[in-house]
Formats: C-alpha cells, structure tokens, sequence
C-alpha cells in the first residue's frame, strides 16, 4: 500500500507488468495478480517518490524525497529475462525531493525534476553517468511529458507551462537547457495537474478546477467542456485514444483526433463499500440507494458515503488486449481489460488499502472460530478496522466470505466511526509525504480481542471504546463506551481460562485507566485508577502461581505500577498498589510472555527489560542492532512470536528488530519502512511478520524455513507445558521451565526475509 502521493505519480506499467512504490520498496506484479509480487528494497533511507520505466522495460528509474535524494537506475531483468533487481548507477545532484523522473525512448536520456524548493530541471546520460544539462524550474512542477520525436518536454505546475529542448546523446557536459513557457493567455493563473503530448506540436494538459486545455505550438488555443458533470483530473492516451480520469470514479475514453467521445470503463468500489458484500459479480453494479455514477452533492455524511472516489492516477498497459490502470482517492487500485466487444470493459484486478496511517496490528488466534485461519486485524486513521487473510486453505467454517471480488487478501472493513469524509484522501495532501500531512483528530488508535474471540475493542482518538461483536456475520458496533476524554492508548482483557477474573482495561491520554466487567449487552464500568502523572502506554493483566490477579499499567511518566486484585464479588471489585518501578529511562511498552511470571518492558534506551510480577528486575538484553545505537533510537512497540522465543521491536530509526529474547542477540533488521513503523506481530503460524507504518503502509515479511522451524518447535514444547498446567490449574514449575528454556536454545542464522505488500 503507498500514499497518495506515490500513488498518483509513481505508478509505470510496461508489458503487462505493473510496479509502484510503496515507501522505500517498489512493488511488481501482474495486471491480472495471477502470480506472486516481486519487490525491491532500496537501501537508503529516503522514500520513493517517482519511477518511470525504459521503453524496453529492461530498467527503471527513481526518484527519493528528503535531503540530498538520489536518482538512481535499477536494472529489473537480465538479457535472457531473469530478475535481477540491481542498482546500476546512482545520481547525487539534487539538493531537495525529486518529483518527477522520464526516460527519453531511442536514446540513453534520462530527465529528472526536482520540487520547489531545489528548482532544477536535469538531464542525464544515464548509461555513462554524466550529466548533460540542467535549467531552473522556480515553480512548483506537478507533471512532465516528452514529444513523440523525443527532442522535447513539457514540465506543468502552479502557474507553469514550459517546453525545454533535450540536449543530443554528444552535447557537452554542464550546458544549460534552452527553454520556452507556453503563451498562456487568460490561463496564466491556472494550476496545472497532468499533460500528455498527442502529436510533435498538440499537448493537452488538466487544470486544478477541472479544465482540459489544449496547447498548439506552444500556445494556448482551448479549453474543452463536457456535458458529463464530473471534472477531469488526471489524463493518458494511447495510440488512438485519451483517457480522461475524473471526480466521482469516472473514466472516459475520447477519440484522439477530434476528442468525440468513445467509451467509459466500469466504476470502482464505491467510498465505505464493504469487500465482503462483493461476492458475485452482480454485487459489484449494486448502486448505493439514491445515487448513480455521476452524482457529485458532498455535503452530508449520507452523500458521502454513496459517492465513488475520485481518479488520481491512469496509466495506459501496452498489452493485447488493451488495458488501464487507474488509482483512486481511496487508496484503491483497480485493473481493467477491454473485452470481446470494442466497447466492453471488465475489471481485471483490484486492491482496497487504508487511506492515511496504519495504528495497529493484532493476530487473530486461529483455533477461534469466527475469522478465518490466518487472519490479522489492522487499524488506522481512517476510521476503519480491515480484517485480512494470506492464507488460501478453507480449514474450517466461519461467517465470513473466505473470497470476494474486490482484493485476495482484504475480507471485511468494519466502519467503526461514521465519518466517511477519512475514507478519502484531500487533493491538498497530494504532494505531501506523509510526515509534513497534520496529524488526524480521528481514527482508531489501539486494538485487542477478547479470550473467547467474540469481541474485537478499537479505542479511537475520540476517547470512545468500540465493541464489535464478530460473531455477528455484519459485525457490527454493539456498543460505544465514552471512557476517555482524550486518546484511548491501550486496550487489554484478562484471561480468564485460568480461572482469573474477566476483566477488560483501557488506558488513556488523560491519565486514567477504566476498569470493565466485560457482560453482555452491555460493558460495566467498576473501577477506576487515576494514580499516574502522565498518559497511558500499556496495560497488561499476569497471574501468580497462586493465581492472583496483578495489573500492570505504564505510563509516559517513566513509571510502572503494579496493582492487585484483593476484592472481586459481584459488587464490587478493589485493586491495591503493590509496588512501582520508577526507570531512569521512558517506557513505551509492556508484554506478559505466554509462560507467565514475568512483565516484559521496551525502553527508550533500546533494551527490553524482564521485571517478575513483585517488580524486581531479572534481565536486561538490547532490543534493537548496531545501526540504532549510530542513530540514537528508541524502542516502541513490540511483540513477542507465539513460541516466545523471539521479540520483534520497532525502533525510531525507521526500522523493526528481531532479537533472542534469552540472549538479546539481533538475528534481523527489517528495512524498507520509510517512515516511523506503528507496531508488529507475529502471524500464528510463525511464517510471517506484520509491520505498520505511518505512511499508510502494511508489510508482511516473509521468515525464513529454519527460524520457522525452530520457533514451531519451541511453540509446540510450550503448547505441551501449558496443556499440563491447565490440566493441574498450576503454573510453570521450576523443572518444567528449565526444560523448555533448554530446548529452546538454538543457535541462530540471519534472516532470509521476503517482502509481500498487503495491496
């Protein structure tokens, strides 16, 4: 999944292939998503901002946001067809974010443009490596084009329309590129989003407020109208045709010569539409009540919610038959292919992604029985929890579709608040990486299931706690809980299968952790602990062995306390303080190992410390590699895998760390992120790790067969332990845990990891 920036100006598709960016990662695949993805992981830490493929589709070109970005050009296949997926040449001249990148077909040309604020225009001969000729661009540049002849190109933006003469393959190096603006008579206030060249002298370029104007040598000649309300906004062409993207999820295709109109390909999903309700291709022309394709009234919640989203990106895929990809202000992508008619169109393939950044990730335990096997929960943003599944085995019956038309891996999106204005990303944070976009007032924040798999909790910005109830097929809200005045942090239920008290916690911004009897229909607040100075981080319920209930909270003010129950009756139920560790260093995070007795902690000194459930501390091992300590980072979030042998951290510096949790040792660094991870889990089967990001991205690396192995192992060891514990309602013996921590010391090897985007 990509922002919309990436989305917008970074997508090329050449012989049936497709490959976006996806922060620091570009992304292959196939029109028709019959094989796998394939991915490349750029090794600096700038995220992608544009790419563009050679005529042969043999190479691409990127460009980088941030401080002194680089171009650089990837070699993606070899001479006899095998992937490679080498950095070949790199090229260090622009001082600020590149926008744009072209190469020039028939020649060794390859034009890069930078922002605003570096204000140059660049022309390489990229197979040398030296650099041709350069120009001052001080406007904003939103597109680029080249002329069929290849001896031009055509940069547009705020206020901007200008020509500049490609330099021959022998120029002499450093010279400066002569220019013309266009004439643009009374459009010289206009902002221009998009342009394509349909012959050597005609250009066609798209306005901000929805205009088509034409450009005939050099010169503005007119601007063309439409009956069809909804306003183009991005544009392509192809060998006989211009494709005009347009708001409210339209598509139209006109001829080339006179512009008459020739066909519209099908509608997208429409905005807060549901992936399981499309399980049959009927399912997919259902119209929402009282709106068709066409209607552009935004002004209430309603509306919104049955509007389509607008298109943000079209590129044309030379390819028999003929085909389009089209990118969506929702963050979807769809694939359509012309059909045995000349004027049939079909979907291909489709993606649904979140719209802003990823919050939170959570594992569904595959023994419950109302998700399907595999299944992992993400929040964001935007308001919305989306299940997901990579598994394609049908182990067992749930209620919901295993398969729907929409995406392979994305099942349901459940709307847990009723503003539908997230669910599509502003034309104004086009252009803007995700860092510089204000942080959102809405959106969930946190997430957990309770024991027996029935509740799913999302805590949202707004303070409320939402409870849905997944045994119902709609999975539906039950039940809004105002709790907080502030953020709902963190989210926790007791377990209760031994024998403990059901309980369900939340923490907040405001300093104050609820307490609930988690009933039904209804959550019954019980207690209340107001006792930290600073916001919430974690929660955690732990047992004793004499199966006493202890509740650890920790909060922003380098403090944990520990409480335990002493009165649970019908009632009323007490929790007395037991103790409190104050750290010398921040604590963001708290986890109780499935072998009980312990509290795990994630500091901001990059160690992960071991505290027994009295408060003392019993380890101390690093939770993160050598590149954290060069860049000074600190953990977040963590998690452990199901066989708590490894622990998965993200740190600050923009990667996750997998780290022996006995001896501290980094068995791998995860890259590729972008922008700040949000948080990481394990998958059941111990095969994948789920990483979120604040750029609107979910990755899923791929473990290699040897850790697999030995985690599957050290689980099924602790699945043995932890059956003979509830059959004698006991904890760990002594003898037993020195068992287990003695056939779980395997000597360790890096990490073969396998990036698969979730999109």
């Amino acid at each position: 999944m990509c922002d919309s920036f990436l989305l917008q100006k970074a997508k090329s598709c050449v012989c049936n292939s497709i490959r976006y960016v996806a922060s620091v990662v570009l992304t292959s695949l196939d029109g028709a998503r019959t094989s796998g993805e394939g991915h490349l992981v750029g090794a600096a830490r700038h995220p992608f901002t544009c790419l563009a493929f050679s005529s042969c589709g043999r190479y691409i070109a990127t460009g980088e946001s941030g401080h002194q970005p680089h171009v650089r050009v990837w070699e993606v296949r070899d001479d006899v067809g095998n992937f490679t997926g080498q950095s070949i040449r790199s090229f260090p001249f622009h001082s600020n974010s590149i926008v744009a990148v072209r190469f020039v077909p028939g020649s060794n040309l390859l034009i890069s443009v930078g922002c605003q604020h570096d204000a140059t225009i660049c022309v390489w001969d990229w197979r040398s490596g030296s650099k041709l000729a350069t120009g001052k661009v001080t406007a904003v540049v939103n597109a680029i084009a080249i002329s069929p002849d290849n001896t031009m190109c055509v940069t547009v933006g705020s206020k901007h329309v200008k020509y500049w003469h490609l330099p021959a393959g022998d120029s002499p190096q450093g010279a400066g590129l002569q220019s013309r603006s266009a004439i643009l008579a009374d459009r010289r206030s206009s902002i221009f989003v998009d342009v394509v060249f349909l012959d050597a002298n005609r250009v066609l370029s798209v306005t901000e407020d929805g205009a088509l104007v034409e450009f005939l040598n050099k010169k503005y000649v007119k601007t063309y109208r439409f009956d069809d309300p909804n306003l183009p906004l991005c544009l392509a062409v192809t060998k006989d045709a211009v494709v005009l993207g347009c708001t409210n999820g339209v598509i139209r295709l006109y001829e080339k010569d006179d512009l008459k109109t020739r066909g519209r390909l099908p509608h997208p999903a429409f905005v807060g539409m549901d992936p399981a309700m499309a399980s049959t291709a009927e399912s997919l022309e259902v119209h929402p009540k009282g709106v068709r394709q066409g209607t552009r009234d935004t002004r209430n919640i309603e509306n919104l919610r049955s509007r389509y989203p607008d298109v943000r990106a079209l590129c044309a895929i030379s390819s028999i038959p003929e085909s389009f990809i089209a990118t969506y202000s929702d963050r979807s992508m769809f694939v359509f292919e012309k059909g045995d008619d000349m004027d049939q169109w079909r979907k291909l393939s489709s993606s649904l992604a979140h719209v802003g950044a990823v919050t939170a990730v959570k594992r569904y335990p595959s023994h419950l029985p109302y998700l399907p096997s595999g299944s992992f929960i993400t929040a964001g943003v935007d308001g919305t929890v989306r299940i997901w599944s990579m598994d394609r085995k049908k182990d067992k019956a749930c209620p919901m579709p295993s398969t729907n038309l929409l995406s392979p891996t994305l099942k349901k999106i459940i709307h847990v608040e009723g503003d539908f204005s997230s669910l599509v990303e502003p034309r104004g944070d086009v252009g803007f990486v995700p860092s510089e976009r204000v942080e959102s007032m809405t959106g969930i924040r946190c997430l957990t299931v309770s024991p027996d798999g029935k509740h799913l909790v999302a805590g949202s910005k707004s303070g409320n706690l939402h409870i849905i109830d997944l045994a119902d097929p709609e999975m539906n809200v039950v039940e809004v809980v105002s709790a907080h005045e502030l953020d709902v942090q963190c989210v926790e239920y007791s377990d209760n299968s031994r024998g403990a008290p059901y309980l369900f916690a939340s923490g907040g911004r405001d300093r104050i952790v609820h307490l609930f009897r988690p009933k039904e229909p209804n959550y019954e607040p019980c207690y209340v602990i107001d006792d930290h100075q600073s916001a919430l981080n974690a929660i955690r319920f732990a047992q004793n062995h004499n199966n006493d209930l202890y509740l650890f909270t920790c909060g922003s003010d380098k403090t944990i306390i520990i409480w335990r129950l002493v009165v649970f009756t019908q009632d009323a139920i007490q929790f007395d303080r037991e103790n409190l560790i104050s750290a010398q260093m921040g604590i963001n995070d708290l986890l109780v190992p499935a072998s009980g007795g312990t509290i795990l902690a994630s500091c901001q000194d990059r160690q992960l410390r071991s505290y027994s459930l009295s408060g003392k501390l019993l380890t101390t091992v690093k939770g993160t590699g050598g590149e954290a300590d060069l860049q000074q980072g600190f953990l977040g979030k963590f998690c452990l895998d199901p066989s708590c042998t490894y622990a998965a951290s993200v740190c600050s510096d923009r990667h996750v760390y997998v780290v022996e949790l006995r001896t501290g040792k980094c068995v791998a660094a995860v890259t590729g992120i972008g922008e700040s991870a949000t948080d990481v889990e394990f998958s059941e089967d111990c095969r994948r790790l789920y990483v979120t990001a604040s750029n609107g991205c979910i990755f899923v690396w791929r473990l290699s067969d040897t850790l697999v192995n030995r985690m599957q192992m050290a689980k099924a060891t602790l699945d043995t332990l932890n059956s003979s514990i509830a059959n004698r309602n006991t904890l760990y013996s002594q003898e037993a845990v020195s068992q287990f921590s003695f056939n779980a010391r395997f000597l360790l090897e890096p990490l073969r990891i396998v990036l698969y985007n979730v999109a």
